[in-house]
């Protein structure tokens, strides 16, 4: 694919500057799903005074059932205690929240996903108090999101019950990462995030807005970042991130975090951006492509008219989607799909991933 600002615009949306780094403290980046950039700038703008609280997320167990929820964190500690990703969908901007948001004492900074940060956008148009408190945006990269029910039958595949669990990380660790499940029996087990990935990465069990949504980067945020899924930086010591800033304001505070060492971050071009995530951005795009496949398969989507044309290798990989999706269902075809061999999956994946590659 032969790279233009062109190009640039239609997969990245507004971009200014593009960096790869990783937060330089330590017990940071310990935890993190990636390089820690996301906690490393709201923790320095919360010591700077720039922000007084952050909306972030966690992944919780209450009353039983496994969940996430969004939170105002005021502390270090609380930033801390959200700063590894969530793969799977919930309501993250609560009525509730965002009404003790507009309510609250001080200036806030928002870490979310691409569609979170759309509709908070909306929202702060129509509602000056609330747009009033927002400082900044910072928006995680995100291929898509998946239905709760996929995390608790890659845990039945290892035996682990929902009702048994006391905390869960989806992923830490250098590269993709492992999986980690404490139980209320004190146990901790772990297993390689792949083994939940491999069924995350074909759509399986995805949430169903997703399949209308082309926003890979969160190109409303001021800031973007996500991980980097080249090759070469696989076996690095430190696992690092791609950031970019698409506002003045972005710019300053990356700047910022840089030259004062709470972020390492190294200048690269918006290519790179590109190439850290060429699949699913060229799958995300795609929309002429799902919208042209949907019907077959029972679904409608909306064009704008401004979508690129659809490819061939599009539509396929379109149609592997949507045949899974279909597959799942019927209560037997899930439970038939989740007891083939994962292999098998696998195999279904790399074909996935060379028709997704150009």
């Amino acid at each position: 694919m032969k790279w233009n600002l062109q190009k640039e615009r239609y997969y990245l949306g507004p971009v200014r500057d593009v960096y790869k780094g990783y937060a330089n403290d330590l017990e940071i980046r310990e935890g993190a799903a990636s390089g820690g950039i996301i906690s490393a700038l709201l923790i320095d703008l919360l010591e700077k005074g720039e922000i007084n609280g952050a909306l972030v997320s966690r992944c919780v167990v209450k009353d039983g059932p496994l969940r996430a929820e969004t939170v105002l964190a005021t502390s270090r500690s609380q930033i801390l205690n959200c700063r590894t990703s969530i793969y799977f969908d919930f309501k993250s901007l609560r009525q509730e929240l965002l009404e003790k948001t507009k309510d609250f004492d001080g200036k806030i900074a928002v870490a979310g996903l691409p569609c979170d940060l759309r509709r908070l956008r909306r929202l702060m148009a129509k509602d000056a108090r609330l747009s009033d408190k927002v400082h900044v945006l910072i928006g995680l990269f995100c291929g898509h999101n998946s239905q709760k029910d996929l995390i608790l039958r890659v845990l039945g595949q290892k035996g682990i019950h929902e009702q048994d669990i006391v905390s869960l990380t989806f992923r830490k660790g250098l590269w993709r990462g492992r999986t980690y499940v404490e139980l209320k029996n004190g146990r901790e087990i772990n297993f390689p995030f792949q083994h939940y990935s491999v069924y995350q990465n074909l759509h399986i069990l995805a949430a169903d807005k997703c399949a209308a949504c082309t926003d890979h980067t969160a190109e409303l945020a001021d800031i973007s970042t996500g991980d980097i899924w080249i090759q070469s930086m696989k076996k690095m010591p430190v696992k690092h991130s791609i950031f970019l800033s698409r506002s003045p304001e972005g710019t300053r505070i990356l700047l910022n975090a840089i030259e004062e060492g709470k972020i390492r971050g190294e200048a690269v071009d918006a290519e790179m951006a590109f190439n850290s995530n060429k699949r699913g951005l060229i799958y995300h795009k795609a929309l002429a492509a799902r919208a042209r496949m949907a019907p077959v398969f029972g679904k409608r989507l909306k064009l704008s008219g401004n979508e690129a044309k659809a490819r061939w290798n599009e539509m396929a990989a379109a149609m592997m989607v949507y045949g899974l999706q279909r597959l799942c269902r019927s209560r037997l075809g899930k439970e038939r799909l989740f007891r083939l061999p994962r292999r098998i999956v696998w195999g279904w994946l790399v074909v996935f991933k060379l028709l997704t590659s150009f």
